[in-house]
């Protein structure tokens, strides 16, 4: 594993130190829920050597299989971050739900994409995918809990090869 490898899978050990509920199939830490065959050999070496939860499995009946059925009856809209909040939250437009810099980097660098499953509803998660294959969840934040909120627009710089 290269330098790079190390610092996300410490990131993802990171993710799990609080709260880690696993089963065979699913994954979560409570802000996101996963299929545990999306993730990497070394994520789930190290999920292995994790107790496991039958409530993970449950949070699957609750959360994800509702997207998972939804996926086909809406349009998924990308979602491509436009604002930052307070250096950590991610927004693609300016209103009171965001999700935290820290996991979209995360999944970007696994290769994961994030789609707003349900643009009607404001606190619905987005969902994650692998492969254009439906992975899991990621739970949005409450923008409106951080104190002075000031989107910052986020300018990419496209540079020619």
């Amino acid at each position: 594993m290269g330098k790079l490898g190390g610092q996300i899978m410490k990131q993802f050990i990171e993710f799990l130190e609080d709260n880690l509920i696993q089963n065979d199939d699913w994954l979560t830490n409570g802000h996101f829920i996963i299929k545990k065959d999306a993730l990497g050999i070394y994520e789930n070496k190290f999920l292995a050597k994790q107790s496991h939860d039958k409530r993970a499995g449950e949070l699957y009946q609750n959360i994800v299989k509702d997207r998972e059925l939804s996926e086909h009856k809406t349009k998924d809209k990308k979602f491509i971050p436009k604002y930052i909040i307070d250096g950590d939250i991610l927004a693609s437009e300016k209103s009171n739900i965001g999700i935290k810099k820290v996991y979209y980097d995360w999944f970007t660098k696994k290769g994961f994409e994030l789609y707003t499953i349900n643009p009607e509803k404001e606190y619905d998660p987005l969902g994650l995918y692998k492969n254009s294959k439906f992975v899991g969840v990621l739970l949005p934040c409450n923008v409106a809990d951080y104190e002075d909120t000031q989107y910052i627009p986020i300018t990419y710089l496209l540079i020619a090869k």
